[in-house]
């Protein structure tokens, strides 16, 4: 593959969050589905032609995972459209799918394909996170650049009400998602993926780590100031998963963990005392949480599944059009559930295999000891946090920020490859 080409749209498929969808043809178009346009019918046709060529097995799993989840609900999110509704309506959900592996490929084949591609890749898309969760932090500035920010990226004038008008201990940051719950999510994956990094430090200059150091900040401000319950809970299952794995891997030197309890007791205590506000704040939502029994999610839950009718539907399940029309307008806010109403055992097992696929080739290179180690720590903390947060909000259906896991896991993939070969 041209490597002057492939450099160009890697670098705008890292910053393409940053820029805001326009309305185009009824819908919301950004620059990653500009992108993923050009990208998919190129990328597929490069792995058809090549598929001679070694890639590792994990690869193919799932890349024909994908591929077998977008034509078979094709198919059968039409037939379901039309029989429960009497409409002929194709299930263009499946553009986000179809979305995300343009994203996986175009992070593999640049890590393969460009010299030193690994070290470029990591370092262009810890810059593009920088520069995103930095727009977050600015939105929480009183005046016109934080206004001037929340207007620029909020998807509806109630977002940035909640955003402007509040005082600051109340403030819930959208960042370039346009919505807190995305963009809490976004943020526990980049504090998933820079935190590894910033802890082994091998690969990095102490200069490099200390700004390594400001985006694990950022990523944990923005966070807390998008007051996303399941970014919080996420956010504590990465930290307890993180914790679990620096204290009892023999690989990590005793110093380390010395400084890892030290760092950890030092920042929840400065974290306690700088923002106590906020964290009344923060107990005050969970307290409504519990209260409400999940947000009314429990209703969404009763009101998604009451679409399902039989065994059948539950096998393949019931396409997300029917969903929205017939159950939860929005979508059931419990994304494993919303992804069982939509696809059913089937479907959802599809998905599974993905994930797990993905979180196997983390464990094999965490645990490795290789040079690449942090990236495979990085993609299985960033698979754990999004589960936690899927039960609460959406990862697979996410609109907006829902590309960059991708992107990362498809460099991580390459770098899994390599490793292979190197041994």
């Amino acid at each position: 593959m041209n490597q002057v080409p492939l450099r160009g749209l890697f670098f705008l498929a890292a910053y393409a969050i940053i820029f805001p969808k326009v309305p185009a043809f009824g819908i919301g178009l950004g620059l990653d589905d500009i992108l993923a346009l050009l990208l998919f019918p190129c990328l597929m046709f490069h792995v058809l032609v090549n598929s001679g060529r070694k890639y590792v097995w994990e690869f193919w799993l799932v890349v024909l995972l994908f591929l077998a989840f977008i034509g078979i609900y094709f198919f059968l999110g039409s037939w379901k459209n039309y029989q429960r509704l009497g409409v002929v309506r194709y299930p263009t959900e499946l553009w986000q799918y179809a979305k995300r592996l343009s994203f996986f490929l175009l992070g593999f084949f640049f890590v393969l394909n460009v010299e030193r591609g690994e070290s470029k890749a990591i370092k262009t898309v810890l810059w593009a996170y920088f520069l995103i969760l930095m727009i977050g932090v600015l939105q929480l500035v009183a005046g016109s650049i934080g206004e001037f920010l929340a207007q620029l990226y909020g998807r509806s004038e109630h977002q940035v009400e909640r955003l402007v008008d509040r005082t600051f201990s109340a403030k819930r940051v959208f960042g370039t998602a346009g919505h807190p719950n995305a963009w809490g999510g976004f943020s526990l994956f980049v504090f998933s993926v820079v935190a590894p990094f910033f802890l082994d430090g091998r690969a990095f200059s102490r200069r490099t780590r200390l700004l390594l150091g400001i985006l694990v900040g950022f990523a944990l401000i923005n966070v807390l100031f998008s007051s996303s319950r399941a970014a919080i809970l996420g956010l504590g299952m990465v930290s307890l998963s993180l914790s679990v794995w620096y204290l009892f891997t023999s690989r990590v030197r005793e110093p380390t963990k010395a400084l890892l309890i030290s760092a950890s007791m030092l920042s929840v205590f400065i974290f306690l005392i700088s923002f106590k506000e906020r964290i009344f704040n923060l107990i005050f939502r969970f307290s409504v949480l519990f209260e409400t029994m999940g947000g009314g999610r429990d209703e969404q839950i009763r009101a998604g599944l009451s679409v399902h009718h039989g065994m059948f539907d539950s096998l393949i399940g019931s396409s997300n059009y029917v969903q929205r029309v017939l159950g939860v307008s929005h979508g059931v806010e419990v994304e494993p559930v919303y992804l069982f109403i939509n696809y059913g055992f089937l479907g959802v097992s599809f998905i599974f295999l993905i994930m797990a696929s993905i979180f196997y080739c983390g464990m094999r290179l965490a645990f490795s000891g290789h040079y690449y180690a942090p990236i495979g720590l990085g993609v299985m903390l960033a698979i754990v946090g999004y589960s936690t947060f899927s039960l609460g909000y959406f990862f697979f259906q996410e609109l907006v920020v829902g590309t960059p896991f991708w992107l990362y896991a498809g460099i991580f993939m390459a770098c899994y490859q390599r490793s292979l070969s190197h041994r």
